[in-house]
């Protein structure tokens, strides 16, 4: 869990917030995880677009990787 979560859906969460899309049941995923875990992986946020240096990208320049 802590692999998919930290690494894959938090990820997922960062990366469409970027491009303006929404996450609702990936959030409450990453939330209830959280919870069931005791570690917040939201704020630990193992992997980001930002540790991978595609932080400044649009959507379309996403696409073109």
């Amino acid at each position: 869990m802590n692999e998919d979560v930290g690494y894959g859906l938090v990820f997922m969460s960062c990366l469409a917030r970027q491009i303006g899309v929404e996450t609702p049941t990936i959030n409450a995923i990453i939330q209830l995880a959280s919870v069931l875990m005791n570690r917040d992986y939201a704020a630990e946020a193992m992997r980001t677009p930002e540790s991978l240096g595609i932080a400044d990208l649009s959507a379309s320049a996403l696409v073109d990787l």
